[in-house]
């Protein structure tokens, strides 16, 4: 049986420095994978790798999966939701399609090494997946 060595990563707040810093001591320590809750910077991939090696002076050797959310109206929102998502969210509309380009633009990185889904979160019920399904189709269809 292979264990799952990695480490929970939270979306990064304005303390890049601190955020990196414990990201090293997360490698140092033996993880071999880092894996973030959802995010919402598209460019956010892109920048922490580069933050990494200027502040710890050497590569991030282990990769990092980033969580792509799919929110809806009544669901929970963990982060900072970009207005253009929150506009959709606030007329009923899914953000599937600033989802969907976020996801896009992602997959073109090549410090991405790895997506997942986040299923909406609803308050007093359970994560939906019928959302998740619908995306996937479609990026199968792609």
């Amino acid at each position: 049986m292979e264990l799952c060595n990695g480490s929970h990563h939270r979306s990064l707040p304005a303390n890049f420095c601190t955020r990196i810093r414990l990201t090293a001591r997360k490698v140092a320590a033996g993880a071999r994978f880092l894996l973030t809750q959802t995010i919402f910077d598209p460019y956010l991939p892109v920048r922490f790798p580069a933050a990494f090696q200027e502040i710890t002076g050497g590569p991030l050797s282990v990769p990092i999966v980033w969580g792509v959310p799919i929110l809806c109206k009544e669901g929970l929102v963990l982060g900072e939701v970009p207005a253009a998502w929150k506009t959709d969210l606030e007329a009923g509309r899914p953000a599937k399609t600033s989802l969907w380009n976020s996801f896009e633009q992602l997959r073109q990185y090549k410090t991405v090494r790895g997506l997942y889904v986040v299923a909406p979160i609803l308050k007093g019920a359970p994560a939906t997946y019928d959302s998740v399904g619908r995306f996937l189709a479609r990026l199968n269809r792609s």
